[in-house]
């Protein structure tokens, strides 16, 4: 909690600065809101709330956001009114009060991921839809193609990011990527159906280092193939139904 709340003031710049980090959000909200028309959605791990604040205006969602970090919340309430300074493992919500729940990249900080599971479960209403966006256990495969592409941006002088990663939260004795399997598996003993499963963003990640909408945009072009033939992308996604 007391990282987390150390650099609540630059996690705006930390990691929604970029490109791909701003594109990554704005996907993950996309899906959302094709999947939930309206009625009540919960946002768990919300940090300062940035992927709360951009679910589409036009919808009819009550939205609420829920953080164990103080200095977060202060932020997230500039962007969701209803923030709540809560545990993940106990949520303080009442028996099926809501009709989605979303977490992006925040299980891999609790070691008891199925206390989690069990949470989010009991507090959705039947047919209600869990939205995970995890970092996955990858393995970059730099191929030639790839390093080419990647050295010659270099050579061209396309502008990068500066490197910020002494400014980052020190990873924690939880903080390690969670398998896709041990996550689809939890959901499945715990009353949920997988409803999609899918892995995103292997080359565009590759390439996230060069401050350039176009060379973005570009990266994102080998990323089903990559992903599809190496079941190896930088994040994972699993949409899940209370059954």
């Amino acid at each position: 909690m007391s990282a987390e709340d150390s650099t609540a003031h630059i996690y705006d710049y930390l990691y929604h600065r970029t490109h791909f980090a701003r594109c990554m959000y704005r996907n993950f909200a996309k899906t959302i809101n094709r999947h939930t028309k309206g009625g009540r959605i919960l946002e768990l791990g919300c940090g300062v709330a940035y992927l709360s604040g951009i679910l589409s205006a036009d919808t009819t969602l009550d939205r609420y956001c829920m953080d164990f970090a103080y200095n977060m919340l202060k932020k997230a309430k500039t962007r969701c009114s209803q923030c709540v300074q809560a545990d993940m493992e106990y949520l303080p919500y009442s028996d099926k009060s809501f009709d989605a729940v979303f977490v992006s990249s925040a299980l891999h900080h609790f070691p008891y991921l199925e206390n989690v599971v069990k949470e989010t479960q009991r507090i959705l209403k039947p047919n209600g839809h869990l939205f995970i966006q995890e970092p996955n256990d990858h393995h970059l495969h730099f191929t030639k193609p790839l390093a080419i592409m990647h050295e010659c941006l270099r050579k061209l002088g396309v502008r990068q990011y500066p490197d910020v990663s002494k400014l980052e939260v020190k990873p924690s004795e939880h903080h390690a990527p969670l398998p896709i399997d041990m996550v689809v598996a939890s959901l499945q003993n715990n009353g949920f159906s997988i409803v999609n499963q899918k892995y995103l963003y292997y080359s565009s990640y590759l390439f996230s280092v060069f401050d350039n909408r176009l060379v973005h945009w570009l990266s994102r072009i080998p990323d089903k193939y990559y992903v599809n033939k190496l079941h190896d992308g930088y994040l994972f996604m699993i949409i899940g139904r209370r059954q």
